[in-house]
């Protein structure tokens, strides 16, 4: 959300102009006129980083404002459907995160993510980052850039862009991690057994983690719903991977896939259209749309997506109902079985669910 990086852009010309371009970018999607300008503003905050970065500074407003740059150019390129340069932006904002280093203490510097967690501006980025590098690992089969435990002390906000969920990212990125290592049958016999047992006990604290996961006690309404939805969310994704990779470490998975997508649509329904909640809904609507069965359930994700795509025009929220309608048609013409993981490697492209 471009409001809560506007108190680092009045410092930094180079996240000034990555905003306008970012803007810029979204209204040409709907205005044309607009591409112009925004390829102007974008030229400029490169030119701008470019000089930012010539220049090092020591000062932890140095590192914000340039990593929420380039977390600006990576939410440009995912709303405009550039499927490989935004992970390259959100890689350059790891690394003015990660050489980050602040006199705060007596016992000396903070560094990295511990340094940015000094300042209100430092806590959004890393925020802001762990949105996007794991929610973005999901549908990429990428291993998030950093390990999602430095949100365990600065999730507990109403952040702008997830709400309450933001503890969540800790629960799906480390799914994501799961996700992307090697499947056991890739492991010998005697390997494959001792990361079998690790596995399942994982698998188990995880879905117990998030089963008993609550918002806080005086979350009402759209926020709430929008938690509850990424829960569920999260609960499908663990359960996808246990049925990939070792179906009886958990019982009656299908029934809780199952389970876990009517919970999704449900809390998904109780979110307003309009509210803010409602534009970080991408996420758990497709993952519930990847396992949805009934007639009912799919025309209420269609209707939702579209609905959101008509709005923003935003080409990744487009084409992750083409994945979908793919993925169903697939499953009631044809009777396959599908997989949106398998359409989209066979595509060739990737979509980022941000």
């Amino acid at each position: 959300m471009a409001a809560d990086f506007l108190p680092m852009a009045l410092e930094s010309p180079a996240l000034c102009d990555a905003l306008l371009a970012l803007s810029s970018s979204h209204i040409s999607l709907v205005d044309q006129s607009y591409s112009v300008v925004a390829l102007e503003a974008q030229s400029n905050a490169i030119k701008n980083l470019t000089f930012s970065i010539k220049s090092p500074s020591d000062q932890i407003t140095w590192h914000e404002s340039n990593a929420a740059t380039c977390l600006a150019f990576a939410t440009s390129l995912i709303s405009t459907s550039d499927s490989q340069g935004w992970h390259a932006h959100l890689q350059g904002a790891k690394h003015f995160i990660t050489s980050a280093a602040a006199n705060s203490r007596p016992g000396g510097p903070l560094k990295g993510v511990d340094a940015f967690k000094v300042t209100p501006e430092g806590r959004w980025v890393l925020r802001n980052f762990a949105y996007h590098d794991i929610i973005g690992s999901i549908s990429t089969g990428r291993q998030p850039l950093l390990d999602p435990s430095y949100l365990h002390d600065i999730s507990e906000v109403i952040d702008s862009y997830l709400g309450v969920a933001t503890g969540l990212l800790i629960h799906i990125g480390e799914i994501s991690s799961l996700e992307s290592e090697p499947s056991l049958l890739e492991y010998s016999l005697v390997s494959e057994i001792d990361r079998s047992v690790s596995f399942r006990e994982k698998c188990l604290r995880l879905e117990n983690e998030l089963e008993s996961w609550r918002c806080p006690i005086e979350t009402q309404g759209s926020l709430a719903s929008m938690a509850f939805a990424y829960r569920s969310a999260a609960l499908i994704l663990l359960y996808r991977l246990v049925r990939r990779d070792l179906p009886g470490a958990i019982e009656n998975l299908e029934e809780k896939i199952s389970s876990q997508v009517t919970e999704a649509l449900r809390h998904i329904s109780d979110v307003p259209l309009g509210h803010s909640p409602e534009a970080a809904l991408l996420f758990p609507l497709f993952i519930a749309g990847g396992e949805a069965r009934e007639d009912s359930q799919i025309d209420l994700i269609r209707t939702r997506l579209r609905e959101k795509a008509n709005k923003r025009n935003f080409q990744n929220i487009s084409r992750a109902l083409k994945v979908l309608e793919s993925l169903w048609n697939r499953r009631r013409i044809l009777g396959i079985e599908a997989d949106w993981a398998q359409i989209l490697n066979a595509s060739g492209e990737e979509l980022v669910l941000t």
